[in-house]
């Protein structure tokens, strides 16, 4: 019964999250053969909700880059609203060229977006010495912020290797890039 009243109260909750016409608890105990009262569905889903502690939309990989461009410093560097803009943008291509990639799958949005993020400075026009700037303070402060998060001492190198895989998106999606740029 609890594994079937899970499902049902989850289905339920995807309903109305995502849906604009949503289904009562009623129909729903109707639809189960009354095996369910509108009570029991209520519960469960009050208790899934609390069990996610409300993470019911979690912040997808493009969400994660773009907060990362915007915490990326104006003072340090010559980083403005369009440059940003430019690194979200190419961040956000190598995110949804990534998403076509199995491999990704076992690793953290918020990891895959800061390579992403990465290698998108990289990959700007910038000189040098304000790509090096900016790569430093992305893995130096973005990075601690990661680690605060996800509390785990492997996320740099998390970052690391998923930034390596991205590269190889990199080459096809920027094709201009100097090889030494890359790794």
């Amino acid at each position: 019964m609890g594994i079937r009243l899970l499902g049902i109260s989850a289905l339920h909750l995807t309903i109305k999250l995502n849906y604009r016409n949503q289904l009562p608890s009623k129909l729903i105990s109707r639809f189960c053969i009354n095996e369910f009262t509108v009570v029991q569905i209520g519960h469960m889903e009050s208790f899934i909700t609390r069990t996610l502690r409300w993470y019911l939309y979690p912040p997808t990989t493009s969400e994660f880059a773009y907060s990362f461009t915007s915490l990326l410093p104006a003072a340090t560097t010559k980083v403005s609203i369009p440059l940003r803009l430019e690194i979200w943008k190419r961040a956000k291509v190598i995110i949804q060229k990534s998403i076509k990639e199995s491999s990704f799958a076992p690793f953290r949005a918020s990891n895959i977006a800061l390579a992403a993020v990465l290698i998108a400075v990289e990959s700007t026009n910038l000189p040098l010495t304000d790509k090096d700037k900016l790569t430093c303070y992305c893995k130096r402060e973005i990075g601690a912020l990661l680690l605060g998060l996800h509390g785990e001492s492997e996320e740099a190198g998390s970052v690391d290797f998923v930034r390596h895989q991205l590269n190889e998106i990199a080459r096809h999606t920027f094709p201009g890039r100097a090889a030494s740029q890359l790794d």
